[in-house]
């Protein structure tokens, strides 16, 4: 319908596609903050990804860009480690604790990371009886506004270099949220929804994104009509968006 197509041209003229030149511009400012901004020794500081297992992550991507900037900004010797459960090993000596990742929908992975990180460092103190007195500083280089309050209601310290609004509910007229969502919610009525469960209508966790990393995965925070590969009537569907996502049904 006419309203259906005047949304998603709408959600795609505001969509937030990462080029080549717009990265290089994220990348020196996040080395930047994590340089110079958070005050942190560089003896004493260790940078991580959020990855916990043996999949391909876009922090660890994020990290392997960051390190040749770390370099330039003068911190040759920030331990960089490519799973994050590795801090422990060195939270005696390197109690400062940068955890960087490429973007966040929700909040919640950031979260548990922080919180899991927490806990084991306290595990290794009271097994050792060292004291032992982390800072950890999250670094993302997108995120929702949603999930930044997420994080920071935990008490974390959190930084991102691009904010971003939910696409729907903090970007239109208030009064034409409802409206909005309710035809969203009808587009998505016509993809194969039982590909995923539970689907993630309007984006995982509703997010409600419009991110895009050139050469990245985009996050399924997204509206799932832009990575969604198969419709409801049984007919494959060739998305805007590739995406790899291991929990939907090819």
């Amino acid at each position: 319908m006419d309203e259906e197509r005047e949304l998603v041209l709408d959600l795609l003229k505001n969509f937030n596609y990462i080029d080549e030149e717009r990265l290089q511009l994220l990348l020196g400012a996040m080395a930047d903050r994590i340089c110079n901004g958070i005050s942190v020794a560089e003896d004493q500081t260790q940078v991580i990804t959020t990855a916990i297992d043996n999949e391909p992550d876009s922090s660890q991507m994020l990290l392997q860009m960051l390190k040749n900037r770390l370099t330039e900004n003068g911190f040759p010797r920030f331990l960089k480690r490519s799973r994050g459960h590795e801090a422990i090993k060195y939270c005696v000596e390197r109690p400062n604790i940068v955890i960087v990742e490429e973007f966040s929908g929700t909040g919640g992975t950031i979260i548990a990371r922080v919180n899991d990180l927490k806990a084991r460092i306290q595990d290794k103190a009271n097994s050792t009886g060292v004291e032992i007195n982390p800072r950890i500083v999250v670094c993302l280089l997108a995120a929702m506004k949603n999930a930044l309050a997420a994080i920071q209601a935990e008490g974390i310290e959190v930084y991102s270099e691009f904010e971003m609004p939910a696409s729907i509910s903090q970007r239109i007229d208030p009064a034409q949220v409802d409206q909005k969502k309710n035809l969203m919610e009808g587009i998505e009525a016509r993809l194969d929804r039982a590909r995923m469960t539970p689907f993630p209508s309007l984006g995982y966790g509703q997010a409600e994104s419009l991110f895009f990393l050139q050469n990245g995965n985009p996050p399924n925070n997204n509206f799932p009509v832009f990575w969604w590969k198969h419709l409801a009537n049984g007919d494959a569907f060739v998305p805007l968006l590739e995406r790899d996502e291991p929990n939907y049904d090819y």
